[in-house]
């Protein structure tokens, strides 16, 4: 089921600007803990570790079998990418329910995740109720984020996101701009057309050793 959500984008050209970030951790100290510092985005949005009881969590059981609960194992610490990536490719291969388009989109990222590891949990944007705040796409449909990773070093190599599009119903990955890495200040900034879940991931450090 596909997600429509109206977000209004940050991006630097625009007269919207989003002022506080979410704090993470690096790979290799990924947070089981789920705690999110500084969360509340001043837009109507609250910026939050994926869970059960997260709006996106029932739309993607509606469409997957396997991977809801791969997530939650991911944010609880016990996956690492090597373990997401079975499950994606077991969800393609056992999931009859999905369309030949959705199977291949969970064996072309699974092969492109080879060689990665999270950085962070799997983070998602919820509507705050009550705010009176209403909210809308920018032409681009882009949503610009500024995430904190506690841990960002120069060393952490292949920066990206991962991410579910729910306006497509498929899953993405997306690079991170060498420009939109800054290591002084633990912060990595990255645009999504939706921001119903997704996570940082690098290069797997254990590799380059």
């Amino acid at each position: 089921m596909k997600l429509r959500k109206c977000i209004m984008a940050c991006v630097v050209a625009a007269a919207v600007v989003v002022t506080s970030a979410v704090t993470a951790m690096a790979a290799g100290s990924i947070d089981k803990n789920g705690k999110v510092n500084g969360n509340q985005i001043p837009n109507g949005y609250k910026l939050e570790v994926t869970k059960e009881d997260t709006p996106v969590y029932p739309e993607i059981q509606k469409i997957y079998k396997i991977l809801p609960q791969a997530i939650v194992s991911v944010n609880k610490g016990e996956y690492k990418m090597k373990d997401f990536i079975a499950d994606m490719n077991k969800e393609a291969a056992q999931n009859t329910d999905l369309t030949e388009a959705a199977k291949e989109n969970l064996t072309q990222i699974a092969e492109k995740l080879e060689g990665t590891e999270f950085v962070t949990v799997f983070y998602s944007l919820k509507k705050e109720e009550n705010l009176g705040v209403e909210i809308k796409k920018t032409e681009d449909g882009k949503y610009e984020v500024p995430l904190t990773v506690e841990n960002l070093t120069k060393e952490l190599t292949g920066l990206k996101v991962l991410a579910y599009n729910a306006v497509k119903g498929e899953w993405e990955i997306i690079e991170i701009p060498a420009d939109a890495i800054d290591v002084e200040n633990h912060t990595v900034t990255f645009a999504l057309e939706d921001i119903s879940l997704f996570s940082i991931i690098s290069d797997d450090p254990a590799a380059a050793k």
